[in-house]
């Protein structure tokens, strides 16, 4: 599925010097998926009434997970009585603390997978915050870090709340299919949330745009309600999959873009020589007496791989970019950016090596015993076994886990496509 670039809402309020870093609707996250993500009650309620899990926020989702090492994911949501349903390696449900300690586990080796020391950039799309634009020296070209997509401001809007048919003619609808009408093209930037959430995703199964309908496909599993997302003690207690009133019956859609109109400024602090203009020079010192000079500037990506960029003054207006002279007559000092970086994107396929290294990370961060899952002890028991004689990696414990996973990521920073630089 494609990746994203969209214009959106406007500049600064003045064209040529500074810009408005600010967004319509904007929430600020990294992309995470399949059910999992930090969420808060829409109304403040109970943690039962939570309409999300309340799970770590990861790129590889736990459906995806689950699928990799075989187990069932109905199972592993906790949901009873699920028709012809394939159980093998788990001899049990999953609990909502068994969902948490692998959620958990699995972001805390992708935080490590974005240290320069392993890969060195996020697996898949992920801002940086919105409200804390990056600072840096003023460089030409300047640096924001490997694999960057974009320079601009995370920009999230809604689409729609989209009711659900669960249930048709008392057949269950499975996987649950809808359309909507969507004023842009790329699937990536269409998000689905539980309703009333502003945090918590659901990954969809398939999702396609053709011209102005885009097309969604969703496991009943993955909409259970948020009620339903916890420990219990008898089988009987779990949700049943047959009964409509434990999923929920609709969801929000929303667009999430970067908006490359603005987000990038160049900045001139005061000096002592800033006290008159110069001939041609707009703005030579600010009109607040402890305020700096910020202009809006256009980037331009020269190295996507590497991520240097460089910035140049303009203005924004229309959809498009206009030459302007620099505010201050001489060089900035810093520069201000938001961005996007990422390998994979939101929807795209993570490599099956990749998502292997993820695992045995994630693994060698699990408490032992944690699950009764069969499928799962095996991989953890063979991720956590200790190297013979011991080997200092470099990169945590010394286990044949951390070893695959580092000759996975050596491997795949060997190939031409990960190693040098322009559009991948």
């Amino acid at each position: 599925m494609p990746s994203d670039s969209d214009p959106g809402v406007g500049v600064g309020t003045d064209s040529s010097v500074e810009s408005s870093i600010t967004t319509t609707s904007t929430t600020s996250k990294s992309d995470s998926d399949a059910a999992t993500g930090v969420g808060t009650p829409a109304d403040g309620g109970s943690p039962l009434d939570k309409p999300c899990p309340r799970l770590p926020q990861t790129h590889l989702s736990l459906p995806e997970y689950w699928e990799i090492l075989g187990i069932s994911e109905c199972q592993a949501w906790g949901i009873r009585n699920v028709p012809d349903e394939v159980t093998t390696g788990c001899e049990d449900y999953w609990s909502e603390n068994e969902r948490y300690w692998l959620a958990w586990s699995i972001a805390k080796a992708e935080e490590r997978f974005k240290k320069e020391r392993w890969l060195g950039f996020p697996i898949r799309r992920e801002y940086n915050d919105n409200l804390k634009p990056r600072q840096l020296t003023y460089n030409w070209p300047a640096n924001v870090g490997r694999y960057l997509r974009g320079i601009g401001v995370e920009t999230e809007e809604d689409v729609a709340n989209v009711a659900l048919t669960l249930s048709s003619g008392g057949v269950i609808r499975e996987p649950v299919e809808f359309t909507i009408t969507v004023d842009f093209t790329d699937e990536d930037e269409l998000l689905i949330y539980y309703p009333g959430s502003s945090h918590c995703t659901i990954r969809p199964s398939e999702l396609t745009i053709s011209g102005t309908t885009a097309t969604i496909k969703i496991p009943r599993c993955r909409l259970l309600k948020g009620n339903h997302r916890k420990n219990f003690a008898q089988v009987n207690d779990r949700p049943d999959y047959e009964d409509d009133n434990n999923f929920v019956d609709s969801v929000d859609i929303k667009r999430n873009y970067l908006n490359e109109a603005t987000g990038a400024n160049l900045v001139w602090y005061r000096h002592e020589g800033q006290l008159c203009c110069l001939n041609g020079v707009t703005v030579c010192q600010p009109s607040n007496v402890c305020s700096d000079v910020k202009q809006l500037a256009c980037p331009y990506i020269q190295d996507q791989r590497d991520g240097w960029f460089s910035l140049e003054p303009a203005a924004y207006s229309s959809g498009a970019w206009s030459k302007q002279t620099y505010a201050v007559n001489r060089r900035p000092d810093s520069v201000e950016v938001n961005f996007m970086r990422f390998y994979y994107d939101r929807y795209e396929p993570i490599d099956e090596d990749i998502a292997r290294a993820i695992i045995a990370v994630a693994h060698n961060n699990m408490p032992e015993d944690y699950c009764s899952c069969s499928v799962q002890m095996r991989y953890f028991e063979e991720d956590n076994k200790p190297l013979e004689p011991p080997v200092n990696l470099g990169l945590g414990p010394s286990t044949w886990g951390i070893f695959e996973a580092k000759q996975i990521i050596q491997e795949f920073d060997s190939i031409p496509e990960a190693k040098f630089g322009g559009l991948l």
